[in-house]
């Protein structure tokens, strides 16, 4: 682990009309490298989805093989999402009213959430790891962060009996248990709207490159049209057996989707387009007590790793190729071009490593404390940021227990996989020392 502060220059006297203690404000960047080891183990691809007729959560390889129980005697599990980036599980529980989470090999099971009304279907907004769930009884779809303290907070009330639903593009979707539509708004819970109506009993919802996709209970068929299309979908898989197609998951990058059915008591799979038919992944049938009454369904694929992609933006294969180049170049604590910015706090914040400048911080000063407002990328779970003060730069420890987030995180309209984030500290501590404050950045 190596640790490098490098200290910014300040502005010059009466440049911003800053007070005497933001002319003293000196903000420091703390780089730290460490390994980040997986939690799971599986290399492959891998289904998950909720059993409510068995009482648990279950995980197989995309061909139906390596079938693994992840949970057992769960009270109605229902809804199920994936959080991709950091390998763990969050489901619904109907029956006590509960969102439960675990790692990806069911080690680890906690109830992340209880209190709930009848909760049913789970979705994931995964750039903001935002949990957002429908209440049916209740009549209203409630969000929180996953690594946030707040309370959950109604998105939007007043609702039919909401069953499934979906985050895309800004837009919630959802069915209702009891309808022919399938409705949306926006994250806010303004601007509702009917998408698709004309349906005989809609189950699971999702979207993907502006193509709505759906299950439908009582027509026993997986459909698809464009979201601002006019028509009731095409077709995409019906017949074989199939009868009451229910939990719905999109795999774009590999062109395939996924549907349990709980009156075939099976799960299948099959082309985004409908092309090539369905197969049948597990069944009642072929694998006997293993398949009771499939619900919802997601998946798990090793997440892409956007460090190195990076990486190879920024640098070319060749130096890349030449180790002599990583404490020069490539490497971590490497700073190509001079700006005493090293890598990893570029690419935290989606700098250039090879153009000098671009620092994306803003700092104001106002009511005896400064605010410090800092682009973050949100699309790597192995970094972690920090703003720490102290008032004493040789200190040991920095604390950000006197640090407060001031202003709702602002997604980068640009590119949404960064947002800034605004904290505040105080000039002075509680024992009138003037206050040191940097930026640590760890992976």
């Amino acid at each position: 682990m190596r640790w490098i502060l490098r200290p910014l220059g300040l502005p010059e006297e009466g440049g911003g009309g800053l007070s005497g203690f933001m002319k003293e404000l000196k903000i420091l960047f703390l780089y730290v490298f460490c390994g980040m080891s997986p939690l799971w183990g599986q290399d492959g691809p891998r289904l998950f989805w909720t059993d409510k007729d068995a009482s648990t959560v279950e995980s197989w390889d995309l061909d139906g093989g390596n079938r693994e129980t992840i949970a057992n005697g769960q009270a109605d599990p229902r809804g199920i999402v994936v959080d991709r980036e950091f390998d763990l599980l969050f489901w619904v529980t109907r029956g006590d009213g509960s969102i439960r989470t675990s790692n990806l090999n069911g080690s680890g099971q906690a109830v992340f959430l209880n209190g709930l009304n009848s909760p049913a279907d789970l979705a994931m907004d995964r750039v903001g790891r935002v949990l957002y769930w429908v209440e049916e009884d209740a009549g209203r779809i409630r969000r929180k962060t996953v690594d946030g303290d707040e309370t959950p907070t109604d998105v939007i009330s007043g609702l039919n009996d909401p069953y499934y639903l979906a985050v895309d593009g800004g837009f919630i979707y959802w069915s209702e248990f009891d309808n022919t539509v399938i409705r949306r708004c926006t994250l806010d819970g303004l601007n509702q709207e009917v998408v698709v109506s004309g349906l005989f009993q809609v189950r699971d919802v999702e979207v993907a490159d502006g193509v709505i996709y759906w299950c439908d209970r009582d027509s026993s068929d997986v459909r698809s049209r464009a979201v601002d299309g006019m028509e009731s979908g095409e077709v995409l898989f019906s017949g074989g057996g199939m009868e009451r197609p229910h939990g719905l998951v999109l795999d774009p990058e590999e062109g395939q989707l996924y549907w349990t059915d709980t009156r075939a008591k099976r799960v299948s799979s099959g082309a985004m387009d409908g092309s090539g038919g369905e197969t049948i992944i597990v069944s009642r049938v072929l694998d006997g007590d293993w398949v009771n009454g499939p619900w919802a369904i997601d998946f798990w694929r090793a997440p892409v790793d956007v460090f190195q992609e990076w990486r190879e933006e920024n640098f070319t294969s060749e130096e890349l190729a030449d180790a002599g180049l990583e404490m020069s170049v490539w490497g971590n604590s490497a700073d190509p071009d001079g700006d005493g910015r090293e890598n990893l706090m570029e690419y935290a914040q989606g700098t250039d490593p090879k153009v000098s400048g671009g620092m994306l911080i803003e700092t104001a000063a106002s009511e005896g404390k400064f605010q410090v407002k800092v682009r973050m990328r949100k699309n790597d779970g192995a970094l972690q940021y920090a703003v720490e003060s102290s008032p004493d730069l040789s200190a040991a420890v920095w604390q950000t227990d006197e640090l407060m987030e001031v202003l709702p995180r602002e997604v980068d309209e640009d590119d949404p996989s960064f947002e800034y984030v605004t904290v505040e500290v105080p000039f002075t501590d509680v024992n009138g020392a003037r206050l040191f404050a940097r930026l640590r950045v760890e992976r």
